[in-house]
Protein backbone atom coordinates (compact mmCIF):
# COMPACT_ATOMS: atom_id res chain seq x y z
CA UNK A 1 0.00 0.00 0.00
CA UNK A 2 1.23 3.48 -0.86
CA UNK A 3 2.57 5.25 2.28
CA UNK A 4 0.36 8.29 1.78
CA UNK A 5 -2.73 6.11 1.36
CA UNK A 6 -1.78 4.21 4.52
CA UNK A 7 -1.39 7.49 6.37
CA UNK A 8 -4.81 8.70 5.25
CA UNK A 9 -6.43 5.37 6.03
CA UNK A 10 -5.76 6.04 9.72
CA UNK A 11 -7.08 9.62 9.62
CA UNK A 12 -10.50 8.57 10.91
CA UNK A 13 -8.91 6.55 13.73
CA UNK A 14 -6.78 9.54 14.73
CA UNK A 15 -9.85 11.81 14.83
CA UNK A 16 -11.62 9.31 17.11
CA UNK A 17 -8.61 9.14 19.41
CA UNK A 18 -8.45 12.93 19.53
CA UNK A 19 -12.12 13.07 20.51
CA UNK A 20 -11.68 10.41 23.21
CA UNK A 21 -8.67 12.23 24.69
CA UNK A 22 -10.57 15.52 24.70
CA UNK A 23 -13.25 13.83 26.79
CA UNK A 24 -10.75 12.01 29.03
CA UNK A 25 -8.73 15.17 29.73
CA UNK A 26 -11.61 17.64 29.75
CA UNK A 27 -10.80 18.94 33.26
CA UNK A 28 -7.15 19.47 32.42
CA UNK A 29 -8.03 21.20 29.15
CA UNK A 30 -10.50 23.47 30.99
CA UNK A 31 -7.89 24.26 33.63
CA UNK A 32 -5.44 25.40 30.94
CA UNK A 33 -7.90 26.82 28.40
CA UNK A 34 -6.68 30.40 28.89
CA UNK A 35 -3.02 29.56 28.30
CA UNK A 36 -1.70 31.43 25.26
CA UNK A 37 0.37 29.15 23.03
CA UNK A 38 2.74 30.07 20.23
CA UNK A 39 3.87 27.44 17.74
CA UNK A 40 6.93 28.28 15.67
CA UNK A 41 7.32 25.83 12.82
CA UNK A 42 10.24 25.69 10.41
CA UNK A 43 8.62 23.99 7.42
CA UNK A 44 11.63 23.04 5.31
CA UNK A 45 9.73 20.10 3.81
CA UNK A 46 6.29 21.44 2.77
CA UNK A 47 5.14 17.91 1.96
CA UNK A 48 5.26 17.11 5.70
CA UNK A 49 2.52 19.70 6.39
CA UNK A 50 -0.08 16.93 6.11
CA UNK A 51 1.37 15.12 9.12
CA UNK A 52 2.23 18.21 11.15
CA UNK A 53 -1.31 19.51 10.74
CA UNK A 54 -2.60 16.34 12.42
CA UNK A 55 -0.52 17.08 15.52
CA UNK A 56 -1.47 20.75 15.58
CA UNK A 57 -5.16 19.77 15.66
CA UNK A 58 -4.53 18.69 19.24
CA UNK A 59 -4.21 22.38 20.17
CA UNK A 60 -7.64 23.38 18.93
CA UNK A 61 -9.05 23.45 22.48
CA UNK A 62 -6.63 26.25 23.32
CA UNK A 63 -5.82 29.78 22.20
CA UNK A 64 -2.81 29.42 19.95
CA UNK A 65 -0.97 31.20 17.18
CA UNK A 66 1.14 29.80 14.39
CA UNK A 67 4.31 31.28 12.92
CA UNK A 68 5.91 29.46 10.02
CA UNK A 69 9.34 29.98 8.52
CA UNK A 70 10.16 28.46 5.15
CA UNK A 71 13.17 28.52 2.81
CA UNK A 72 13.08 30.84 -0.20
CA UNK A 73 13.74 27.87 -2.46
CA UNK A 74 10.40 26.27 -1.50
CA UNK A 75 8.18 29.32 -2.08
CA UNK A 76 6.83 28.15 -5.47
CA UNK A 77 5.41 24.92 -4.01
CA UNK A 78 4.60 26.13 -0.50
CA UNK A 79 1.02 25.36 0.71
CA UNK A 80 0.18 28.88 1.93
CA UNK A 81 -3.55 28.66 1.21
CA UNK A 82 -3.93 25.19 2.72
CA UNK A 83 -2.20 26.36 5.90
CA UNK A 84 -4.34 29.50 6.10
CA UNK A 85 -7.45 27.38 5.62
CA UNK A 86 -6.34 25.33 8.61
CA UNK A 87 -5.19 28.22 10.83
CA UNK A 88 -6.21 31.75 9.93
CA UNK A 89 -3.78 34.56 10.67
CA UNK A 90 -0.76 32.31 10.35
CA UNK A 91 2.33 34.46 9.94
CA UNK A 92 4.84 33.36 7.31
CA UNK A 93 8.51 34.34 7.11
CA UNK A 94 10.70 33.54 4.15
CA UNK A 95 14.23 32.72 5.27
CA UNK A 96 17.51 31.84 3.64
CA UNK A 97 18.60 28.22 3.75
CA UNK A 98 21.20 28.65 6.45
CA UNK A 99 21.34 28.18 10.19
CA UNK A 100 19.54 24.83 9.98
CA UNK A 101 16.31 25.26 12.00
CA UNK A 102 17.86 27.53 14.67
CA UNK A 103 18.41 30.52 12.35
CA UNK A 104 14.76 30.59 11.26
CA UNK A 105 13.67 30.11 14.89
CA UNK A 106 15.62 33.21 15.96
CA UNK A 107 14.09 35.19 13.08
CA UNK A 108 10.60 34.07 14.14
CA UNK A 109 11.26 34.92 17.79
CA UNK A 110 12.20 38.46 16.80
CA UNK A 111 8.83 38.84 15.04
CA UNK A 112 6.65 38.22 18.11
CA UNK A 113 6.14 39.66 21.55
CA UNK A 114 6.85 36.72 23.82
CA UNK A 115 5.09 38.49 26.69
CA UNK A 116 1.83 37.57 24.92
CA UNK A 117 2.45 33.83 25.38
CA UNK A 118 2.66 31.38 28.23
CA UNK A 119 4.00 28.49 26.15
CA UNK A 120 6.20 28.38 23.04
CA UNK A 121 6.63 25.28 20.89
CA UNK A 122 9.48 25.09 18.41
CA UNK A 123 9.01 22.37 15.84
CA UNK A 124 10.56 21.58 12.48
CA UNK A 125 9.67 19.35 9.60
CA UNK A 126 11.53 16.28 8.49
CA UNK A 127 11.46 14.61 5.12
CA UNK A 128 8.50 12.26 4.85
CA UNK A 129 9.99 9.85 2.33
CA UNK A 130 12.35 7.73 4.38
CA UNK A 131 13.30 4.12 4.84
CA UNK A 132 11.61 2.02 7.48
CA UNK A 133 12.96 2.95 10.91
CA UNK A 134 12.31 2.07 14.54
CA UNK A 135 11.44 4.90 16.94
CA UNK A 136 10.59 4.19 20.57
CA UNK A 137 10.50 0.50 19.81
CA UNK A 138 7.87 0.85 17.07
CA UNK A 139 8.25 0.40 13.36
CA UNK A 140 7.65 3.70 11.58
CA UNK A 141 6.31 3.30 8.09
Amino acid sequence: MNLLRRYYSFKFLRSIKRHVYNIRYKKLIQKNKDARILVILHLFYPESWIEIKEYLMNLNSYKWDLVITYPKEKKATFPFQEINNFKENTRFYEVGNKGFDIGPFVIALKSVNLDNYDIVFKIQSKGVFRKLIFIYGRLQI
